[in-house]
Order: structure tokens, then C-alpha cells, then sequence
């Protein structure tokens, strides 16, 4: 992975990006440096890592160097650019799950309207819209059922729980550059660094574990016997929602 430093004016937001050698890697790189001094930081650039994919174990080392450069952010996108993961200043990730929350934040702070992702996503989402007065839609996993739903309902802002931001004023599809330019307007207009920010967010703990199943009878028998447990529950497809204090 390469890492480099852009630095903005005596105004501006000190920023560590990371890119794998893709289309990502161009064009993050140009929205960032666009109309600032890029320099590179003092770390040797690497082979790209195996396992592309913006997830806790692959962003180690962007993470170190956020913390040891003064950085004030950290800024990580997958090779097709659909996908963005933030650091916070500390060195520590952001969360994938709160890219979207943090954006969608400031989009309906100035914008009202309906927001939509998928069932694996956090339940900050869900939180953020009511606090401002929206109605937050659950969809099936998938983009494309993410989008069709947020047709459907006239979503502004959208996306998935993986670090995927749908913002159809632009287009219907997860967009890493958009997800970049609006965290970066929500920041600066808030005036406080990228830790205080999720702090100021509902604050859930996910854990995205996979289970290999090849007994398809028991999969449809293990499904069933949750929703018999949880039957008094508000059951959306497999997932059980429990209630959780009041935000905002």
C-alpha cells in the first residue's frame, strides 16, 4: 500500500491517504490534492496488500502512520472506489459502519428526506434519521436493493454498512469520492476533530462473523427457531431488533 500526505492551507485538514495501486488510488488521490501541497509521508511504500478489502486487519499500517504524522485524518478507498474507511486522528478506525452515519448526518442537516441501508448495517443510521425528524427504510442486502428502495421512498442519502455512501443528487451507486467530499464538509463545518465526531454518534458494537453452512434444511431450521425465540421482537427477515435509548 502507498501512503501519502496531503496537507491543505494553515486552514485546511491534514490528511493521510491510503490506496491500493487501482483506479481508487488515481482518482482519491487527485480529489485530495486538488488545489493543495501533496508531500509524501515518511513511510516506504509496500507491495499492495493480498486482501484489498477496507476491513480492521488490512489497515494497520495506515492507522500507525495517521497517529506518528500529526495527521488529522486518515482516508482509505478499495480499488473500484465504492467503498471508503475513515481513521480518526488518534490512529484509531473510525468504523466502516460510520461513514455512512456521519454523512448522512450532515446531508440531512441541511437537506430533508428519507434515508436507506441494508439489513447488515448499524443501527446509528436509524437513530441520526429520526433525530432529524426522517424516516429511516431497512432493504435486503445488496446494491441494488438499497437502490431500488431509495427510489421507491425518495431517499436523498443512502448506502451500506461496508463504507458504501449512495448519494443520488450525483448517482445511484456507492461512490468512496462522494463519501470523501461530504465527511470532509461535515467535519469542517462542525469544527472538531474526527474523534469527537463519533462521539457524538450512537455508539453500537458489530460483529460481522461468517458461518459455513452447507446443510440448506438446516440453515431454513436455524432461521425458523430464531424467529420462534424472538417472535414478541420486531423481526426484519433474520434480524432482531431490540429497542435502544433515545438519541439526540
Amino acid at each position: 500500500m502507498t501512503l501519502k500526505y496531503v496537507q491543505e492551507d494553515e486552514d485546511g485538514i491534514p490528511v493521510m491517504f491510503g490506496e491500493v495501486p487501482e483506479a481508487g488510488g488515481d482518482s482519491a488521490g487527485e480529489l485530495l490534492a486538488s488545489n493543495k501541497t501533496e508531500q509524501e509521508a515518511s513511510v516506504e511504500e509496500s507491495p499492495a496488500p493480498s486482501n484489498p478489502e477496507p476491513v480492521p486487519e488490512n489497515l494497520t499500517e495506515i492507522c500507525k502512520v495517521v497517529k506518528e504524522s500529526g495527521a488529522d485524518l486518515g482516508v482509505i478507498v478499495d480499488p473500484d472506489v465504492d467503498r471508503l474507511a475513515l481513521v480518526c486522528e488518534t490512529g484509531e478506525l473510525f468504523g466502516e459502519e460510520y461513514t455512512l452515519v456521519s454523512v448522512a448526518d450532515y446531508v440531512l442537516s441541511n437537506t430533508p428526506g428519507n434515508t436507506v441501508s441494508n439489513l447488515s448495517s448499524s443501527r446509528a443510521l436509524r437513530d441520526v434519521t429520526e433525530k432529524h425528524g426522517m424516516q429511516y427504510n431497512a432493504s435486503a442486502v445488496g446494491e441494488v436493493n438499497v437502490t431500488t428502495m431509495m427510489k421507491d421512498c425518495g431517499a436523498i442519502i443512502g448506502g451500506e454498512g461496508n463504507g458504501g455512501v449512495i448519494y443520488p443528487a450525483l448517482h445511484y451507486g456507492r461512490d468512496a469520492m462522494v463519501g470523501v467530499a461530504l465527511f470532509l464538509t461535515n467535519l469542517a463545518y462542525k469544527k472538531m476533530s474526527v474523534s469527537e465526531l463519533l462521539k457524538t454518534y450512537p455508539q453500537y458494537v458489530i460483529a460481522k462473523n461468517k458461518i459455513e453452512l452447507s446443510d440448506s434444511a438446516l440453515i431454513d431450521k436455524i432461521l425458523n427457531k430464531v424467529k420462534e425465540i424472538y417472535a414478541a421482537e420486531d423481526i426484519e427477515g433474520a434480524i432482531v431488533a431490540r429497542s435502544a435509548p433515545a438519541y439526540g
